[in-house]
C-alpha cells in the first residue's frame, strides 16, 4: 500500500546515506560539466590557517548537533542553517536557504575545503554541505538526525550531486576571530517551493 509522506526538506530532506567505497559512478546533477567522479577531483586541501581550514574546524565542533526544520542556532540546524552559522563565524555572511546559496556563490569545478557542495532532487537544489576533504562533507542531513560528516562517495549523493560553489577570498589566510557561543534558536521557516517534496513511498 503506498503511503504518502510530504518530506519537509528545508534545503536538507534527504533519505539515509548509504556508505560505498570508491566509485567511478558519473553524476546526474544539474551541472554537466564536473568531473566523472568527485574522488578523483577533490583531493587538494588548505594546510594554512585560512578562513576555510577555520570553517571546517569550527564546523566539526558542531557534530551531534540534533537536526532540526529552520534551526540555525547550536539547539538544532537544517542544512543550510548549518552553514549559514559556520560561515558567520569567520565573518561571512550567506544567503537563508541552499537555493540561493547556490546562486549567489562563485560556481567551481574542484571544490577544495571549506568550499560548498549542492544536491538536486528534480533538478532543484535542497541540499548542502561543506566539503572537508578527503572525499566527505559536513552537513546537517535530515529530521531525526544529527550534524555528521558523510562521504561522497555514496551512490546517493553522487546521483543527486548538483556542483560545488565558493566563497570569494575564502582561502586567504586571515587571523581567526574569536567565537561567541550563540543559544539562541532561529525558526526561518521561508523556503521555496521547490525546498518541499511530495515522496511517495511503498
Amino acid at each position: 500500500m503506498l503511503r504518502v509522506i510530504l518530506l519537509i526538506t528545508a534545503a536538507c530532506g534527504m533519505a539515509n546515506v548509504y556508505a560505498s567505497p570508491l566509485s567511478s559512478l558519473s553524476f546526474a546533477g544539474i551541472e554537466k560539466n564536473k568531473p566523472a567522479a568527485l574522488s578523483k577531483s577533490l583531493a587538494k586541501q588548505s594546510t594554512d590557517k585560512t578562513n576555510a581550514q577555520q570553517v571546517v574546524d569550527f564546523g566539526k565542533t558542531l557534530i551531534g548537533t540534533p537536526y532540526l526544520y529552520g534551526g540555525t542556532s547550536p539547539k538544532g540546524f537544517d542544512c543550510s542553517g548549518l552553514v549559514q552559522f559556520v560561515y558567520k563565524q569567520v565573518g561571512i555572511f550567506l544567503p537563508r536557504t541552499s537555493h540561493a546559496q547556490y546562486q549567489s556563490l562563485t560556481k567551481i569545478d574542484h571544490p577544495e575545503v571549506g568550499d560548498l557542495v549542492f544536491f538536486a532532487y528534480d533538478k532543484h537544489i535542497n541540499h548542502v554541505g561543506i566539503y572537508v576533504g578527503n572525499n566527505k562533507m559536513l552537513h546537517a542531513p535530515s529530521s531525526n538526525k544529527h550534524v555528521e560528516i558523510a562521504s561522497l562517495d555514496s551512490p546517493y549523493w553522487q546521483k543527486r550531486y548538483a556542483g560545488a560553489r565558493r566563497v570569494n577570498d575564502l582561502h586567504k589566510k586571515q587571523e581567526r576571530a574569536e567565537i561567541t557561543p550563540h543559544t539562541a534558536t532561529s525558526h526561518n521557516n521561508t523556503r521555496t517551493k521547490e525546498e518541499k517534496h511530495l515522496i511517495v513511498l511503498k
